[in-house]
């Protein structure tokens, strides 16, 4: 799989909305799921972001974290992913993305 980076400059807020879809492409319905998400680096904790479910039945979600704290995130690539606890089927995980902080010149 190709490697996803999300560029972001600390110290913004940080928030991605995504659509959880099967592999044919259509949403997944993720009504009554459980949606967890963290930043690490070098397999350390750095933030847990927050995770919101947009539109269940459609699969929109979104992971966010203030400025406030994505202030003392370090200037490097970072990896997170996504954790999904559904009802029935059990824990699932996304792809681990990557989030290349960069330095914010304007302060």
């Amino acid at each position: 799989m190709t490697e996803v980076v999300y560029p972001f400059k600390r110290g913004d807020d940080f928030n991605i909305t995504m659509t959880l879809q099967d592999s044919q492409g259509n949403p997944v319905d993720i009504t009554g799921w459980t949606i967890s998400s963290a930043v690490t680096y070098a397999r350390k904790p750095v933030s847990t972001l927050d995770a919101t479910i947009v539109d269940g039945p459609n699969g929109i979600f979104a992971i966010s974290l203030p400025f406030a704290q994505t202030a003392a995130w370090p200037i490097r690539k970072l990896k997170c992913d996504v954790q999904f606890d559904r009802p029935v089927e059990g824990r699932v995980s996304s792809q681990t993305f990557v989030i290349d902080v960069q330095e914010d010149h304007t302060v």
